[in-house]
C-alpha cells in the first residue's frame, strides 16, 4: 500500500512541477562537477521538493529516517530514481553514513542530503554531511528553493511545495570541501553561511519570510 500511495504522489510532485516554470542560477559556475557526478548536494529539510527536481539523476544517493514517514518518502525516493539508505542522526545514522561511504567510493556516485533533518534544529547542519564530504572528496554543494506562490507547511522544517502555475528558483551556490586540515564544525560553518545566505536571497526576492534573518544562534555570512 506504501508503495502504491508512494507512486500516486510522485505523480502528483511531477506534474505539479511541469506546470511550473524554473529558473535555475549558478549552476554555470559548478557544471564540471556535476558532470563528474562527484558531489554532494546539501539542502535543508525544508525544501525537500528539491529531490524531485535534482536527485533523479545519476542513482543519486540519499538518506531517510527509519521512521514511518520515512517509510513513504523512501517509497518515493525510490520510484523517483534514487538509491535510498535508511537511518538518521538518532538511529542508524552511523550505519546509513557508512553503507552511502562506501556506495559512493564503489560507484562514483553523488548524494544529496536535507542536512538540519530529520528533525532539526531547523537551518542548522548536522556534522554527517562534512564528515562524507572529508570520507569521500566529494565536494558539498549548498543548493535551494523558493518560489512566487508556495505552500508552507506548519511543520519544524517549514516545509514549502509550489504551488500550480508557479514561478519558481533554483539557486546554487559554489562548492565547499572538507579536509583533512580543516575541522568539521569549520566546513559545517560555511554550509550553513552559504545556505542560509542563498535561502533568504531566494526567499526575499518573492517576499517570503520565515524569518530567518530573525532567528538566533544562526550562523548567518556578515554584510
Amino acid at each position: 500500500m506504501n508503495r502504491f500511495l508512494a507512486w500516486i504522489a510522485v505523480q502528483i510532485v511531477f506534474f505539479l512541477l511541469w506546470t511550473c516554470r524554473i529558473e535555475i542560477k549558478g549552476r554555470e559556475a559548478i557544471e564540471d562537477i556535476l558532470n563528474s557526478k562527484k558531489y554532494i548536494y546539501a539542502s535543508w529539510h525544508g525544501r525537500l521538493i528539491l529531490f524531485f527536481l535534482l536527485a533523479r539523476v545519476h542513482n543519486t544517493a540519499v538518506i531517510t529516517s527509519n521512521s514511518k514517514d520515512g517509510a513513504l518518502a523512501a517509497a518515493m525516493q525510490d520510484i523517483g530514481g534514487c538509491a535510498i539508505f535508511r537511518g538518521s542522526s538518532k538511529k542508524g545514522g552511523k550505519n546509513a553514513l557508512e553503507k552511502i561511504t562506501d556506495y559512493m567510493n564503489e560507484k562514483k556516485r553523488p548524494a544529496m542530503l536535507s542536512v538540519d533533518g530529520p528533525t532539526g534544529p531547523i537551518f542548522k547542519s548536522k556534522i554527517g554531511v562534512a564528515k562524507l564530504s572529508l570520507d569521500t572528496g566529494f565536494p558539498i554543494i549548498p543548493v535551494t528553493f523558493s518560489g512566487k506562490k508556495i505552500k508552507v507547511f506548519r511543520s519544524w522544517d517549514r516545509c514549502m511545495i509550489p504551488k500550480p502555475f508557479s514561478k519558481c528558483t533554483i539557486t546554487f551556490d559554489k562548492p565547499i570541501y572538507a579536509t583533512p586540515d580543516k575541522d568539521l564544525e569549520k566546513t559545517i560553518e560555511e554550509v550553513d553561511e552559504s545556505l542560509n545566505r542563498i535561502t533568504v536571497e531566494s526567499d526575499m526576492f518573492y517576499g517570503v519570510d520565515l524569518g530567518l534573518k530573525k532567528k538566533k544562534n544562526l550562523k548567518m555570512p556578515a554584510n
